[in-house]
This record gives C-alpha cells, structure tokens and sequence, in this order.
C-alpha cells in the first residue's frame, strides 16, 4: 500500500510540473454518524456550542452509539479524469460525495475544490417541487454563478437533451422519476462545471437515455470537466473511466486503474456475500445435482478450498492478459481425511456481465482424490481466451465423490484482467473468429 502511495505522489508531482491541476482534494476526512436520535440531536447541540466558544469540532473517540462512515480517506481528482467510486451499500460512498458537495460537512480532515461543482447526487436535489421546470433551470444555473444571460444561451441545449417538451413549464412535483432525472442530469452536465458529482441516480432513466447521459459523460470529460460517478452498474464504466476509488467499510480499499478497480469490488462483494450467508449457489448441472435431481449438501468435513490464482504457461503468477492469450488457474485444497473420487466445478465470471462459463471437472472425465493432511494442487488451462476488456474472476465448487456432496465452497477468487491495446479494444463479453462467405 505504501508503494502505491508513493508512486501515486510521484505521479501529483509529475501533474502539477505539467500544469494539470488537482480540482478535488480530500485529505484525511472521516464522517461519524449516530445510530440514536435523541443521542444525535444532544450530540449536534453539544457540537453548536463548541463551535461557538470558537473551539474546533469534536474529533475524539465515537461517543455511545456512534460510527464512522468514512475514515480518513484521501485522494485527489485532476481535471479531465472521470473516476468511478465503487463499493457496496453502506460503504461510505454517498457520504463521500455529499461531504464534497457540502451538503454535510466532515468530522475531521479537509476538502479543498477547485471551480464550480455540480451535483446530482439524490432524485430531486436542488429542485423546487412547486416551481415549474423552466424556474429551476434558471435557479440552479444562478447558485452556480451564471447570469441569466449565460444560462439562456445553454438553455436550448439543456431542453433538446432532457427531451421533456412542453412539461419544462409545468410544476416539477407532476414529473416522473424519470423527467427529473431527465432534466437534472441535463441541467448539472451543460452548465459546465468544473467538477460534476453523480450518486446512481442514472439507474432510474431508461437504458436508451442512459447510453446518451453516457456518451454526453465522455464528452464532458475529453472536455476537461472532472467526474466522479457513484454507481453499482459497472458495465459502462471502463467505456470512458480510467479510475476506481474502491471504499469498504467507510475505508478506501483500492484506488487505481479502472478494470483492478472493478475486480477489487467484485471480490469484496463476493466476501460480503458469504459472511451474509446469502452466497449464491453456483449453476446447476449434472456435476452439482445427483441423479434425483436433489440440490448439493454441505459436508461437514475439514476440506477446503485454500488458494487460487492465475499463471501463464510458464506456471508464472499473472493476472494481467490479452485477447487470445493463454491462461493457468491453479487451485490448491487441503483436507485433514481422504476423499476420494472429488470434483470440481469453476464458474469464471466477468464483473460486469457475470456467469461466462461453467467448467465441471467430471464432464472431462476428470476426478481427483486427495490425501489426509496433505495439499492437493490443480492446473486448469484455458487455450486462447475469447474474453474482451474487462475483470474477471472464478467461483469454485468441490464436490465429494458423491454427487450431491458439498466440501467447499468460494466466490472470487483468482482476479484477473483483459487488458488489450486502447485501438485494438473490443465489445461485448467474448472476441468469436466468424468465417464469412458469399454464397450468392
């Protein structure tokens, strides 16, 4: 973690040698919440009245029933970087962009922004319900310092891209869901900010008006604007985000390249799964089911899954590869008993398009017996992978020699990525070769 840290430095100092200005600032912020009312209430009093007698804010031990949300978190956004903050629900995500937005303020740390900031961070923000649409296009372009001269020369353009016609004069507490979404991304995105906040809210608009807020993004970022989207639909987001702030537990866990980013979630998601107990029960086959057709049983046995990871041919750890490129995932088990007669099924998984192939060891004729206190270690190749751009990961299963025997189970392991040149980068989920003829 230190090293990133110290190459990431390196990399500020390189920006800032360059002229590339840094328009967010985060250092150290942390954010507590209490999980009592009256506690809250008595503690925001107490807080007044420090902050009165011109003291600084409380920032000691949590006080009864109190947590962190985030905790000393830093990291910096430049001009012309569009960066993805990803994390499951109750990560620290939202606070995050809301202690940016100023909506609330910090415990303890600093926020330093540079130029305007725009925001859609909740259905609604910043609008009047009773005011028309037309009256809060002008209102919000004001409190961002436009003079109404320079907000009637976007507004046509913020009007041709919400698409929502003759209802800009009508209240906006008659809109759908998706009006307001319509209308606030268009009114956030073209006044031109330096910095533009968005927290999920696109996954209320229709996918055709998603791909166009989308592209207007990668737009705005070419552009020069500063973007930093909150959202649990990561399909999209390696199409024109080059970076990941991956939070957990109010922590930042991973903050670097867009497709490590989206892995780091993936697994993340995978542990809160299976601490949950809520872990998803790989596909069904032949290998997962016995003949009645009755679902696997959990053993009880001391046998486990204890490692995974990816190799190249050459049995060198890798987890960075290209379409067509050869794969080795290596799975090491342990058992404290003999069993013989195992199997085993791998689910390799995109993070964002799920399952892409199940592979059971058994319909390859393949069975495996290990040995009582000894590692039984496994190779499974994968010739020339079809796969596109993107993160990947294996979920796997080992069975007993009865069918419907569960040994163990684990959900993300072995991350790795697709990474080819930006010119030779493809769509979808796999690269097939067609053969095409003219039989006309």
């Amino acid at each position: 973690m230190s090293e990133r840290n110290d190459k990431k430095n390196l990399a500020d100092a390189k920006d800032e040698v360059q002229g590339i200005a840094n328009v967010v600032e985060v250092r150290d912020v942390s954010k507590t919440y209490c999980r009592d009312l009256q506690k809250s209430l008595w503690y925001g009093v107490k807080d007044i009245f420090r902050e009165m007698s011109f003291r600084k804010s409380y920032a000691g031990e949590l006080r009864e029933k109190e947590f962190e949300a985030v905790k000393d978190a830093s990291f910096n956004v430049k001009s012309g970087e569009c960066v993805a903050m990803l994390g499951p629900n109750g990560a620290g995500k939202s606070s995050m962009l809301k202690m940016m937005n100023g909506i609330l303020r910090p415990n303890s740390g600093s926020i330093r922004i540079r130029g305007r900031v725009s925001a859609l961070i909740e259905l609604g923000t910043g609008f009047n319900p009773i005011l028309s649409g037309r009256e809060n296009v002008f209102i919000n372009a004001s409190v961002l310092g436009f003079s109404r001269e320079e907000t009637e020369e976007k507004f046509d353009a913020i009007m041709a891209f919400s698409e929502i016609g003759e209802f800009i004069d009508a209240p906006v507490q008659t809109y759908s869901s998706g009006m307001r979404v319509r209308l606030g991304f268009a009114v956030a995105s073209h006044l031109s900010p330096d910095l533009l906040l968005i927290d999920e809210v696109l996954a209320v608009g229709d996918l055709a008006f998603r791909i166009k807020c989308y592209d207007h993004l990668r737009k705005q970022v070419e552009s020069g604007m500063a973007v930093i989207l909150v959202s649990h639909i990561v399909a999209m987001m390696p199409k024109f985000c080059t970076r990941a702030i991956v939070f957990e537990n109010g922590k930042i866990a991973f903050d670097g390249d867009i497709i490590e980013g989206i892995a780091e979630y993936q697994r993340i998601l995978g542990i809160e799964k299976a601490k949950s107990g809520a872990m998803q029960r790989l596909e069904d086959d032949l290998d997962g089911v016995d003949e009645s057709g009755s679902k696997p049983m959990a053993s009880s046995s001391n046998t486990s899954i204890a490692t995974a990871r990816t190799l190249s041919l050459e049995n060198e750890e890798k987890n960075v590869f290209k379409t067509g490129d050869s794969l080795r995932l290596e799975v090491r088990i342990r058992s404290e008993s003999d069993q013989p007669n195992c199997a085993i099924v791998a689910n390799l998984n995109s993070s964002t398009f799920g399952n892409v192939s199940t592979m059971a060891s058994r319909s390859s004729k393949f069975n495996v017996d290990l040995k009582a206190d000894a590692d039984t270690v496994l190779h499974l190749t994968l010739d020339q992978l079809p796969l596109v751009d993107g993160a990947y990961s294996f979920n796997l299963s080992l069975y007993g020699s009865e069918r419907a025997l569960l040994l163990d189970q684990k959900s993300a392991l072995a991350s790795f990525k697709i990474l080819n040149e930006r010119a030779r980068s493809l769509k979808g989920v796999l690269a097939l070769s067609p053969d095409w003829k003219n039989v006309s």
